[in-house]
């Protein structure tokens, strides 16, 4: 259940909350991946959560999961730069949906979200707003839409490492120097 202690969560809640943020997207872009490659056009979007940059405490396990999957996507966009495939990922917090009616009636999640709400930092967005915004970065090929805007300092902060590797790397073309490597 998200927004339980960890010691609180059984094996198969942990591994559910892993499966569905992290294992189950991985996956999926396994299998759609090849396709796009061939066809050198695609665009993939990865549903991560600002959880992914803001420990919260009752959400450990999700935090983590939605950091892997920051993460991977982030990766993954330096390895299909030069693929004709676009990737963003979506750093949110609280969207209008009923997610976070579930999440609320745990009194550690309670607590944390009290107090983001205390500091206005914890303002949920609509899910057309966020849809919207997702289109646009699609269109032009942005690397993350992120909601609520304050976090974006946060964000940036954090983003410092990610965007050097990728300018550092830009210019490989991973998939030709590997199979160059590969012939050997």
């Amino acid at each position: 259940e998200i927004g339980s202690l960890l010691e609180d969560l059984s094996e198969p809640e942990i591994s559910q909350l892993i499966t569905t943020n992290l294992l189950s997207p991985q996956r999926l872009t396994r299998q759609v991946l090849p396709g796009m490659i061939s066809r050198g056009a695609g665009h993939l979007v990865f549903t991560s959560s600002v959880a992914a940059i803001t420990p919260t405490p009752g959400l450990a396990v999700y935090c983590a999961s939605k950091a892997g999957l920051s993460k991977f996507g982030e990766s993954l966009r330096i390895e299909t730069k030069k693929t004709g495939i676009g990737v963003t990922v979506l750093h949110l917090g609280p969207v209008d949906t009923d997610m976070w009616t579930r999440v609320a009636d745990n009194s550690v999640f309670q607590l944390a979200q009290k107090r983001f709400k205390n500091l206005s930092t914890l303002k949920s967005v609509s899910p057309e707003l966020v849809a919207e915004d997702t289109l646009k970065a699609v269109i032009h090929n942005r690397r993350e839409v992120r909601h609520p805007k304050r976090f974006s300092g946060l964000m940036a902060l954090n983003a410092i490492p990610a965007r050097i590797t990728e300018t550092v790397l830009a210019g490989i073309n991973f998939r030709s120097e590997l199979n160059n490597n590969d012939r050997r």
